[in-house]
């Protein structure tokens, strides 16, 4: 049994990801700053907390007080979002600074206030990133966002190795944003449709348990990105 804290909670893959870290047994403790924290914490009895992980100071405080109690072994950090289609000529620099620092920053103070917490015994990180066919569709603020995760954790994984803390990502394709209380689809490789998020979920919690796997980056989005 593991003791995880879910970051970046919202609608989506994150209730997916709660809902099968809950059912395989471990104990979860769930972060994010919008009211869907609180729903899906009620919904399957999961503590939680409401926090902006992009405010540095307010997020030190409230980790400072979970930690005192939560005997963490890992974090999965899913805060992103931000993605849209627009191109180069029409992403204003404002737009383009809040999707970098909403996948970026988050992550880095999310791993900076707990990561002091797991030295003595180890653990693992798992955070969010994007397939290909993902981000080649987005605006450049997100892509940047997500590219900026993808390397961070490969740095982080060679910095944190020597206390056995696992670092590595998981890369969705485009996935449902509403499916996290229905029976996941059987659906096919290469589809044109979103796939079902229990299988991100499914590949967290996988990546959660290999312990011997770090600093990998796993697209998890139906084989789309082999064809690009």
């Amino acid at each position: 049994m593991r003791n995880i804290i879910l970051t970046g909670v919202g609608n989506g893959m994150s209730c997916s990801i709660a809902k099968l870290l809950s059912e395989s047994g471990n104990n979860l403790f769930l972060v994010g700053r919008s009211e869907t924290v609180k729903i899906i914490g009620e919904r399957f009895d999961i503590p939680y907390a409401m926090c902006d992980l992009n405010n540095y100071g307010e997020l030190k405080n409230r980790l400072n007080e979970i930690l005192k109690t939560f005997n963490i072994t890992d974090i999965v950090h899913c805060a992103g979002n931000y993605f849209s289609t627009e191109d180069i000529f029409n992403t204003d620099i404002d737009f383009f600074e809040t999707a970098l620092m909403n996948n970026a920053r988050t992550f880095f103070n999310v791993v900076k206030l707990i990561s002091p917490y797991m030295k003595n015994n180890g653990g693992s990180i798992t955070v969010i990133g994007a397939a290909k066919n993902v981000y080649y569709n987005s605006n450049p603020g997100y892509a940047a966002g997500k590219g900026a995760v993808i390397y961070m954790m490969k740095s982080l994984a060679s910095q944190l190795a020597k206390y056995n803390i696992r670092v590595n990502s998981i890369s969705p394709g485009f996935t449902a944003k509403d499916d996290c209380f229905k029976m996941p689809e059987n659906i096919k490789l290469l589809s044109n449709r979103r796939n079902p998020s229990y299988y991100i979920a499914l590949a967290v919690n996988q990546m959660v348990e290999n312990n011997i796997i770090t600093g990998q980056n796993i697209d998890v989005d139906g084989g789309n990105s082999t064809q690009i």
